[in-house]
């Protein structure tokens, strides 16, 4: 058995060996279409925000590759005159990412392209601030994926050829960019996956119900009530939005959040009650660990 097989297992009895929330592309509590405005970071699938350059685009909820099992669907982004490219990221918190020091990383998906041939380009990047992917910096070179067009899902895998630095300790981020898209032309995603290892497993097939948990969205009330599902072999937990960490019936780090936390020990589930300022506040972004 390959080393990077063992690793896989070894981090299926932990939990997750995907780093990524949702590579299935089957959350989408946003709707199932949408634009992106220029030089703004929008968020389509669920844990996945995209950007674009030149001229806006479109976001949809694809179809689902013919050699898939996934039923849900895919990200599509769909091209427009004069537009000079677009990236589609996934960030990955601190407390997610430490564990990758002097690790190699290896992505690996689906990828539909219409149109004429052309290149896809993989970035993993850190961030300089803990939890702060405002500023970023890349990790090694790039990875390319050359895809023949026309209407044809590709199976794709890279692995970075950096270690990951001490810094990833601040996060991580795998960023897919592309660049002029025209009108027309569409180019989809499904089925990501960013692991420990130099060789791409299989795509980790999570429960809906795992996924869903890892992606609320919350807004425009002034209080909530999460349910989350955890790991039974999980030895804590905890909720993070953006950096800000709720204990256990106690207060965050940071300010405009109040999180009371109710772990519940029967192993499977965590209560957390959640009050913000904003009345438009968009919480993206909680994970539990």
């Amino acid at each position: 058995m390959s080393n990077a097989r063992k690793i896989a297992e070894f981090a299926s009895t932990l939990g997750r060996k995907n780093l990524l929330i949702n590579g299935s592309m089957r959350v989408w509590q946003r709707g199932s279409s949408g634009s992106l405005p220029l030089n703004e970071w929008t968020y389509t699938a669920d844990r996945w925000v995209s950007d674009c350059y030149g001229a806006a685009l479109s976001w949809a909820q694809g179809s689902t590759p013919t050699n898939s099992n996934n039923t849900a669907g895919s990200l599509v982004i769909s091209g427009a005159a004069s537009n000079t490219g677009f990236s589609v990221h996934q960030r990955i918190e601190a407390a997610n990412s430490f564990f990758t020091y002097g690790k190699k990383l290896t992505v690996s998906g689906q990828l539909y392209k219409s149109g004429t041939a052309s290149a896809i380009d993989l970035f993993l990047h850190r961030p300089t601030a803990k939890d702060n992917f405002g500023t970023t910096v890349a990790i090694g070179n790039k990875g390319t994926i050359n895809h023949p067009g026309g209407g044809a899902w590709i199976e794709f895998s890279h692995t970075f050829d950096t270690a990951c630095p001490i810094e990833v300790a601040n996060g991580l981020a795998l960023i897919i960019s592309h660049t002029s898209l025209g009108s027309g032309v569409d180019v989809g995603f499904t089925n990501v996956q960013l692991e420990i290892g130099e060789e791409a497993t299989e795509f980790e097939w999570c429960p809906y119900s795992d996924e869903v948990v890892q992606c609320p969205v919350l807004r425009g009330r002034k209080r909530t009530t999460i349910l989350f599902r955890w790991y039974p072999n999980w030895r804590h937990c905890r909720l993070w939005k953006y950096g800000v960490q709720g204990r256990e019936k106690g207060y965050p780090r940071g300010g405009g959040l109040w999180m009371e936390l109710l772990f519940l020990r029967n192993g499977y589930v965590i209560h957390a009650n959640v009050w913000w300022k904003s009345d438009d506040a968009n919480l993206d972004g909680f994970r539990t660990y």
